[in-house]
């Protein structure tokens, strides 16, 4: 969907700054969650993408199978342009309002749509929320905020879908820390804090 015309999911800035300020990661989270679910709006991505009054949210999935985490790189097709060429652990993208059902929230709802458009995961996992991100030192993170989730996967089987997504595999946390220069700063975050978030019970 073209960006003109493609409705997304926005908090104000002030109210996720009334609840707490934070950059970076946080993993007692609850409190915005509730704040979104009350206070959110759908907007035009168009009018969003460059507005430093809102945050666009974000469902981001980190995959895992035992210590090794999926990584890709962004190709030229990807949508949000000013990521393309980073490396990325983080599969994900914008909540819209056909994600809202009567019985799971919007976020949840996104994050499996995304996780279903972007990847093919031939294997059982267990899936969890567990952790904030909030960057507001470049103008991709000053307007959105990510919601993280883990997929624990059984076996380390995933393909790719989207033709954005390139150099698929998994790597060991201390691959990841040595390659982190090539990582998007959201992602940069997650390497950062990877072994709070691969051992947040489910």
């Amino acid at each position: 969907m073209s960006i003109t015309n493609e409705f997304v999911m926005v908090i104000k800035k002030e109210i996720l700054y009334a609840v707490g300020d934070f950059q970076g990661a946080i993993f007692e989270f609850q409190k915005y969650l509730q704040a979104f679910t009350r206070h959110y709006k759908f907007k035009l991505r168009s009018e969003v993408e460059n507005d430093h009054n809102y945050k666009q949210i974000i469902p981001y999935v980190i995959i895992h199978h035992n210590d090794r985490i999926l990584s890709y790189q962004r190709g030229k097709l990807a949508t949000e342009k000013r990521l393309k060429g980073n490396y990325s652990i983080g599969i994900g993208g914008h909540v819209n309002p056909e994600d809202q059902n009567l019985f799971e929230t919007s976020i949840y709802q996104a994050m499996h749509r995304e996780v279903d458009e972007e990847v093919l995961v031939k294997s059982d996992y267990k899936e969890r929320p567990v952790a904030l991100i909030n960057d507001d030192s470049n103008d991709v993170g000053k307007v959105h905020i990510g919601v993280v989730y883990l997929f624990s996967l059984n076996e380390p089987n995933v393909k790719k879908k989207e033709k954005s997504i390139n150099q698929i595999e998994f790597l060991s946390a201390d691959s990841l820390a040595n390659r982190i220069s090539y990582y998007e700063n959201w992602s940069k975050i997650c390497i950062q804090n990877i072994s709070t978030i691969l051992t947040i019970p489910i």
